[in-house]
């Protein structure tokens, strides 16, 4: 079924949920490859290569949210489970708890 566009707007409503679609999608890609890289940043930080700093410590140094304040330790860690679970994408959706 394929909605007309109201007065002023270009866009369908099919159109802007496939446009939604393609975001969110991009949004579960890039939170895959974070929660890749944070497994690699913990097994580098764990074995020494950041130097006399522990993981937690480099990740409130390095790992920010948009306004800057370090990210949880909570979403880090499930980052990271997720990223050796079978299915990272699946694990890294927030409607799914990884265990």
């Amino acid at each position: 079924m394929t909605t007309k566009p109201k007065q002023g707007s270009r866009d369908t409503l099919e159109t802007i949920a496939g446009k939604i679609n393609a975001y969110l999608k991009r949004s579960d890609d890039q939170r895959v490859s974070a929660a890749v890289l944070l497994r690699e940043a913990k097994e580098r930080v764990e074995g020494g290569e950041a130097g006399n700093i522990s993981w937690v410590g480099w990740c409130r140094v390095n790992i920010k949210r948009r306004n800057g304040k370090p990210r949880s330790l909570r979403d880090i860690e499930r980052l990271i489970a997720a990223a050796y679970a079978p299915d990272p994408l699946a694990a890294t959706s927030p409607r799914t708890s990884v265990t």
